[in-house]
C-alpha cells in the first residue's frame, strides 16, 4: 500500500494513540515527530532544548514547539513503506506536502480538558491548569482554522478509538 500520513490536532486529542494504532493496522512504521524533529525554541529560532518539567503560562508563551523542517523532510523521504505520524507543531502547515494525507483529530473543549486532566495520561505536557487554559485557547483557535483546509480531513476524536481508527482507514483505503 506505502504512503505517508499525518494525525494531528491540539495537545491531549489523541495523536500518538491513534497514529500507533493505525502503523499497526496498516502494517506501517509509526514516527512521534514530537520526539524525532520537534522542539521548543525562541522567537529568534534558536532551540531552547528541555522544557520545564511543569512550566506555567508564562514559559509557554515565551516559546513556540516547532518542527525542524529539513528533518522532517528527510526522515519522510527516507522511510520505507506506509508511515504513520503524530505531531502537531506552530509551522507544520508549510510542509503538509510531505503528506499524502493529513487528518486533524477534532474534540469540543469539555473532552479536550477532561483528557488533559487525567493522570493516567502518557503525556506529562499540560498537567497544571494554567497551562490546560493556554491549551483550550489554543483548541479555539487552531482546530477551526485547520478544519477549513481543503488539504485536510476532520475526524471526530471524542469516538471510541478502535470507531476512530476505522473512520481513518477507511479514507486510507480509499485513496
Amino acid at each position: 500500500m506505502g504512503g505517508s500520513y499525518l494525525i494531528t490536532g491540539t495537545t491531549g486529542v489523541g495523536k500518538s494513540t491513534v497514529a500507533r494504532e493505525l502503523a499497526d493496522l496498516l502494517n506501517g512504521e509509526f514516527v512521534e515527530l514530537d520526539h524525532v524533529v520537534a522542539g521548543w525554541y525562541t522567537e529568534a529560532g534558536e532551540l531552547v532544548g528541555s522544557r520545564p518539567e511543569d512550566p506555567d503560562q508564562e514559559w509557554v508563551r515565551q516559546f513556540r514547539w516547532c518542527w525542524d523542517l529539513p528533518r522532517l523532510e528527510h526522515v519522510m523521504r527516507t522511510s520505507p513503506g506506509t508511515t504513520v505520524c503524530a505531531g502537531h507543531a506552530e509551522n507544520m502547515e508549510p510542509v503538509f506536502d510531505v503528506f499524502d494525507r493529513i487528518f486533524l483529530l477534532c474534540v469540543d473543549a469539555e473532552t479536550q480538558q477532561r483528557r488533559l486532566a487525567d493522570p493516567s495520561r502518557q503525556n506529562a505536557f499540560a498537567q497544571s491548569a494554567a497551562v490546560r487554559q493556554l491549551m483550550l485557547a489554543h483548541l479555539q483557535e487552531f482546530q477551526p482554522r485547520l478544519a477549513e483546509r481543503s488539504d485536510v480531513i476532520a475526524v471526530d476524536a471524542r469516538q471510541p478509538l478502535a470507531v476512530i481508527v476505522e473512520d481513518i482507514r477507511s479514507f486510507v483505503d480509499n485513496s
